[in-house]
């Protein structure tokens, strides 16, 4: 033979021993480094969102015990069975839980469902997270009510069918597969659907701003939400071939949970931001309501007018009814010379289009007024870390208690800055900087009690600016915290 035959017959290299070692290896290294990031995070991750922050740590550790828990069944059946002849290692991956020839193996019923229990609980754990933090991003009750129904029932029914194969029959576990396959990719596109609407539609001002990473954090989350359904779409023709593949698969939706919670924070907006989106909302609302009275007034004096023409030229009956049904379309047009939105009035103006149109505004309406409350609330708590006027709290040794990345306070020195008169409207300043203000403290206090008497002084600016800020920092850290703080974008 001018080649082995049999080679035809060998599985794929990403089905080996090999390959399963180090990409479980490689998985459990990543959720390792989250799980080193959610414990440093934990003092500002913690006071913002503690259910977030619960349910990020518990599905993190749910599937590291479960990668730790799998790599040792690999390396121990590897032993296993380097003590028999040939006295070598096999080319497959292990099965870990004997699903595919479970008459061939020593585990037991309990054992099979307590590992297929470990797989369902990690699958629900990150599934909940997930859309817990969807609840952030949408924080109306009737937001949260459609992702609650839309999303929870899918989490919870793709993580029962992880149960399925302790059944014998092969029917029920094919068609555990199915419902499992088209609930974890129903899953997959809502979460990056959702990101891309919020970061696109509705919050695409703050969402993309470079101060303090958020663009990064954005673009990491947007990137993983792609990739993670990629994944998924692809995991389902490979379900029972690569034994990696869910372990990947769930490490990526973790971090993509943790970076799109920092892009929430950064791109938070603050109260006064939403208190001009509500105020934006109601001249809207006030300016709509005009038009409807207007229009139907116009109506109104178009069928009078109708009337008394009818009334008065009989034999002309036929063409005043043209003539007056163009004169009532122009009129209630609303002198839009345009045809291209003449169909959408129509539309507008049907029952099935006004109740489009008034859910819509309905749900704006609670979004923003949600997003009201969040800022206040989230407001409420920065301020017990930087204080007032954005001025850090004092630690210990006298510097500046940073705390985070610094991320999601701008919008709220914003407000406050507007509301002193220092605020630079036209866009082109620059936000304040952590470090300068530290380094002004004693100037912004001699101008808080000069406020009443409308004293703006400015004297020791310099002095006090040429004085080196004594910040406390552990090795890289000072220079990392400088560039993280440091915010020179102009927009």
């Amino acid at each position: 033979f001018p080649s082995d035959p049999i080679l035809q017959f060998r599985p794929a290299f990403a089905r080996s021993l090999p390959v399963q070692i180090l990409l479980t290896g490689v998985v459990l290294t990543l959720v390792g480094v989250l799980l080193i990031q959610l414990i440093f995070t934990a003092q500002y991750h913690w006071p913002l969102a503690p259910v977030n922050y619960v349910l990020q740590i518990s599905g993190v550790l749910t599937l590291l015990i479960s990668l730790v828990a799998t790599l040792h069944q690999i390396l121990s059946a590897t032993m296993q069975e380097s003590r028999g002849w040939p006295y070598m290692l096999s080319y497959l991956a292990v099965d870990v839980p004997p699903l595919q020839y479970p008459n061939q193996t020593e585990w037991a019923t309990a054992e099979v469902a307590a590992w297929l229990m470990m797989n369902a609980t990690t699958s629900a754990l990150i599934q909940i997270t997930h859309i817990q933090f969807l609840t952030l991003l949408f924080p109306s009750s009737i937001e949260k009510t459609l992702i609650f129904l839309l999303l929870g029932p899918l989490a919870v029914a793709h993580a029962v069918m992880q149960l399925a194969p302790i059944h014998s029959s092969e029917d029920v576990i094919d068609m555990a597969d199915n419902i499992s396959n088209v609930c974890n990719a129903t899953l997959s596109l809502l979460f990056t659907a959702s990101l891309f609407i919020w970061g696109f539609l509705v919050n695409r001002k703050k969402a993309w701003r470079t101060d303090g990473g958020t663009a990064a954090f954005g673009a990491g989350a947007i990137a993983l939400a792609v990739a993670s359904t990629t994944l998924t779409f692809t995991y389902i023709p490979s379900k029972d071939q690569y034994e990696w593949f869910p372990g990947l698969v769930w490490a990526v939706v973790l971090w993509q949970s943790f970076l799109g919670w920092w892009w929430w924070v950064g791109a938070g907006m603050g109260v006064g931001e939403v208190e001009e989106l509500l105020r934006r909302e109601e001249k809207r609302a006030q300016k709509r309501k005009v038009r409807l009275e207007k229009r139907k007034e116009q109506k109104e004096k178009a069928g009078r007018i109708w009337r008394e023409m009818t009334g008065a030229f009989h034999k002309k009956q036929e063409e005043e009814e043209s003539t007056s049904r163009e004169q009532t379309v122009s009129v209630q047009s609303g002198g839009d010379t345009s045809t291209l939105w003449v169909p959408l009035r129509q539309l507008l103006e049907t029952r099935a289009g006004r109740v489009i149109q008034n859910t819509y505004l309905f749900i704006r309406h609670s979004h923003l007024t949600a997003a009201r409350r969040q800022a206040a609330a989230r407001s409420e708590r920065r301020h017990q870390v930087y204080g007032r006027e954005g001025l850090p709290v004092e630690g210990p040794d006298g510097a500046p208690n940073v705390v985070g990345w610094g991320l999601g306070s701008f919008g709220i020195r914003e407000r406050e800055l507007r509301a002193s008169g220092k605020y630079d409207t036209d866009g082109e300043g620059e936000d304040l900087e952590l470090d300068d203000v530290a380094q002004d403290k004693d100037r912004h206090a001699f101008q808080a009690d000069s406020t009443a008497s409308g004293v703006q002084t400015r004297s020791g600016a310099d002095e006090q600016g040429s004085q080196p800020s004594h910040r406390s920092s552990v090795w890289w850290w000072g220079p990392l915290r400088q560039w993280r703080l440091r915010d020179s974008t102009v927009y």
